[in-house]
């Protein structure tokens, strides 16, 4: 609901690269309460790491787990935020949502985004950004010292959710994210915005993009959430979101896609929706079945094969919402096709 340092070509078109390490899994990979998982391929460690959203236990926010396979192998291994006093200071210094870390070319470094609540005012959700004052993805990190983006003038409602993209063909950076028009009955709108080369802050020459808005007559109902985008090729852009109910077992993964070789569109929405959803039966009431799949991190190996990572519901909603691995195969059409959450030991994509 509400990470790649060598530039591979793979890598360049939006998404972490990671390497094929053989071996079986079974879901969950983490069995905690680990939501909005934000995962990235760190090639110097030879590690992925998932930033989620949460305390750390110590005034910080966003826990960092780590595997060296993307099996069953993660530890807690840090966190964006260590304490109350690395917080951003126009914060609340409480919600903490969202984050995604991400390699930036032009710096040679990390940066993670993120939601947070202003302390003033409104006190509305907005984006954050901070980089990482070392090489690793661990950080320490500092924040930029005011948010990345605000709400539209006289909105009623917030900003979250952000993610980051490179466009390959326009060797230009994005930051995209979601106006939480739900919160108070309004449409659920995706935005990208263009970022400056050192993705700490927005080229202004150019106005938000209007992406996607959530279609209520579909299993999307009052939202779309959690983007992430890729591209195959450079001119097939496509862009995974979640839709439907946040803690319920109708809550799946959708994707659109734009064919024209630019963000702007116009996009289209798989007519297979969703593309990643509770296994039939699967949910509340008993079932021993994870449910509710949703905030989906998008990774690519060096050999062309694709997985989401993502989180969904422990049976009953005991344990919350856990770290869930299943692998991506594609139609014959171009569009990722129909899956469920995974229940059984299966092979590392």
């Amino acid at each position: 609901m509400y990470l790649a340092t060598l530039f591979f070509p793979t890598l360049a078109l939006g998404s972490s690269l990671y390497n094929n390490n053989g071996g079986t899994y079974i879901n969950p990979l983490i069995m905690e309460d680990v939501p909005d998982p934000g995962v990235v391929y760190d090639d110097p460690s030879k590690t992925y790491l998932a930033a989620t959203t949460g305390g750390n236990g110590n005034g910080g926010c966003f826990p960092i787990h780590s595997s060296p396979t993307l099996g069953n192998d993660w530890v807690l291994s840090g966190s964006v935020f260590n304490s109350s006093s690395d917080l951003p200071s126009w914060s609340d210094k409480v919600t903490c949502w969202a984050p995604e870390i991400h390699f930036i070319a032009a710096k040679k470094t990390y940066v993670v985004y993120y939601a947070a609540r202003l302390s003033s005012g409104t006190g509305e959700l907005c984006v954050g950004v901070a980089e990482s004052l070392s090489s690793s993805p661990l950080g320490p990190y500092k924040d930029s010292g005011k948010p990345l983006i605000l709400s539209p003038p006289g909105s009623c409602f917030g900003v979250i959710d952000p993610t980051y993209h490179f466009d390959v063909a326009s060797t230009k950076s994005y930051v995209i994210y979601k106006h939480d028009g739900n919160s108070c009955g309004q449409p659920t709108s995706q935005y990208a915005q263009l970022l400056a080369d050192d993705g700490m802050s927005l080229d202004t020459s150019q106005k938000p993009i209007f992406l996607i808005t959530n279609d209520p007559r579909t299993w999307e109902n009052n939202l779309v959430e959690a983007p992430w985008m890729i591209q195959r090729g450079s001119d097939l852009f496509l862009f995974f979101g979640g839709g439907g109910g946040y803690d319920t077992p109708g809550y799946s993964v959708g994707v659109a896609r734009s064919s024209s070789g630019l963000l702007t569109g116009p996009w289209e929405k798989n007519p297979a929706n969703p593309v990643l959803r509770t296994f039939p039966g699967g949910g509340t009431n008993g079932s021993p079945l994870h449910y509710g799949p949703g905030h989906t991190s998008v990774i690519i190996s060096q050999d062309g094969t694709y997985a989401y990572v993502y989180a969904a519901w422990g049976p009953d909603k005991q344990g919350g919402r856990n770290l869930m691995l299943d692998s991506i195969s594609w139609t014959s059409d171009g569009w990722p096709a129909l899956t469920y959450i995974s229940n059984t030991t299966q092979p590392l994509p």
